[in-house]
Formats: structure tokens, sequence, C-alpha cells
């Protein structure tokens, strides 16, 4: 089953990037009035070369004298778009230790480093196409996914995953016996590209499919299948107390005992904890021909006895 590599976006940081460098900003007006500044104009890709070059975030001054225009890290651009409200922020130490990255490259089917480059605001999109930012950006999302897996598993993203918990963010539980208790994200599997993203009730121990389109595409394998117990066990406080409620299915008013398939069901379990009685010397014919004994059992067997002279 192939799965998307991220959530679909109409907006793409490469494509807007492309159309910022095809653009000048005409120099800013001289506080005299009618005498201009002799200094060169500067574009806003310079402004972007040399913001990213001291390592801060790029601004640049449009036409209007109080706008300006703000160019974020990809991270935060990338977690600030609606239908990634589900990941957390994992924290920039955690990305550039490239033992936290230990065979992450095997997961990404292409651009694995210029990917990295991309998460890090390391990328220089002057280097290469359009097409080919887009799909380094697609593999740039994958590869945040992934390390978003393991980054949840320490304590300080447990700690941001606690406030999402807290504040309701992945919904409550659809079962009507749950009482609105809340969900948390969960992967059916580890491996990418296998299963999308499922919520997991703390009460009724089910996992569910997620209701809002916009995160249904997600891929399992960027929350995986320890988190949410492992974020169980490591807050008692948040386990829900068992409850023995549950629907009771009823026919004009009076409860139903039970069905025809659970009754046969429980019939076949009695007579198969009974086993058969030993054979006795009856159960044999004297004949020229071989004898054949045939269990009651339901794993019947057949013994073959050599004839009796």
């Amino acid at each position: 089953m192939s799965m998307p590599l991220s959530p679909s976006s109409d907006f793409s940081l490469g494509q807007w990037f492309t159309t910022l460098f095809e653009k000048k900003t005409p120099s800013p007006p001289s506080s005299h009035g009618t005498q201009h500044s002799s200094a060169p104009k500067r574009t806003k890709l310079d402004l972007l070369s040399q913001g990213s070059q001291h390592g801060t975030t790029a601004m640049a001054t449009t036409n209007g004298p109080n706008q300006v225009l703000r160019v974020k890290y990809w991270i935060d651009w990338f977690l600030g778009l609606s239908s990634n409200n589900y990941f957390c922020k994992v924290d920039d130490s955690f990305i550039m230790d490239r033992f936290n990255l230990t065979k992450l490259d095997e997961s990404v089917p292409r651009y694995y480093w210029e990917a990295l480059d991309m998460l890090t605001d390391k990328f220089d999109y002057r280097e290469y196409d359009q097409g080919t930012r887009v799909e380094i950006e697609k593999m740039a999302r994958h590869l945040y996914g992934l390390i978003h897996a393991r980054f949840i598993l320490t304590n300080t993203g447990m700690a941001k995953m606690m406030i999402k918990y807290k504040q309701g963010t992945y919904g409550t539980c659809p079962r009507y016996f749950c009482k609105n208790q809340v969900l948390l994200p969960i992967g059916i599997s580890d491996l990418p590209f296998t299963t999308s993203l499922k919520l997991f009730c703390p009460l009724c121990q089910d996992a569910y499919n997620v209701g809002a389109p916009q995160y249904s595409t997600l891929d399992g394998a960027y929350f995986g299948t320890t988190f949410a117990h492992l974020f169980l066990q490591s807050h008692p406080s948040l386990v829900p107390v068992k409850s023995n409620d549950h629907y009771v299915p009823r026919i004009f008013g009076f409860k139903i005992k039970s069905t025809s398939s659970n009754s046969n069901d429980s019939n076949n379990n009695q007579l198969s904890s009974h086993p058969p009685p030993p054979p006795t010397s009856s159960d044999y014919q004297n004949s020229h021909s071989p004898a054949t004994l045939m269990s009651t059992n339901s794993n019947s067997f057949v013994t073959t006895f050599p004839t009796l002279i």
C-alpha cells in the first residue's frame, strides 16, 4: 500500500522562493524626500542570503512603509500549515545530533542530504530548478516525520505532546461509553508507507481512523507504535479507570441472551472439552480386512490395526 509522503498542499515553499527571487524591491525613499541614497539597490534575494549566512530570520521591506516580509525557518513554516497541527516542534539540537538520525537515510528514497539541509535552513534554493526543489521539499517533509517519531519518545518530546494531549488536539473517542476520552496518535506499523495514522483510546484500548480529512493521509510511522503506550506508562495519572459499561442489545425491552452462532460455538467448546472414552473390545472387528478406529473428537484421526487372526 503506497502512502503519500505528506499532507497535500497547494502552497510550496520552493515555489514561493522562485517567485520571490524574480522580483526586486525598490529602495526605500530618502528621509529628505528629494535626495536618493547612493547605496546600490538590494534585492530580496540578497537579504535572504544575508539572513541565512548569519543564521537569523531574513527580513525584506516591501512597497509599503510599514509592511515587512518575514521569512520563517523551514520547520516553522511547515508546522504553520493547518494540516500539520498534529506534529510538535522537534528541537534543533535533536536534529543536529547525527546519532538521532541513524539509518534514517535508508527510509528516505532520494535527496536525503538535501532534505536535511532544508530542515536545518542550510539549503540553497538557487542551485536547483523548481521541479527539483519541490521533490526535495517532499523528502524534507517525510524526513521530518521520521525524526518526529523518534523525538516524541524523549522526555522533551513527551512534554510537548502532553500540551497537545491536554488541549485535546487529537479529539475524543467516538465510542459512547468512553465519555469523550481524549485520544492519542498511534501508528499501526513503524515502517513508512504502510498504514495511515490512527487514534488510540486509552479507555477502550482500541484504535480508530482519523476523521478529519486533512490528517487522514498522515503516515502512521510519523508517530510510531510505541509513543502512546510509553506516554501512558510515563504518566500513570493519565491512565483512565476501566469501566464495565457496555451496550446491551434488547428486543421489546428484553435482553437478548445470546445469538445462535454464539450458542453453537459454546456447544462445540463443551463437546471438545470432554475427551472421548477409551476404546473397548467391542470396537474392534475380527475380520480378514484391516480394522479402522475413528475418534469422536473434532480433531479426528484414523488408526489402522492389523488383522486379528
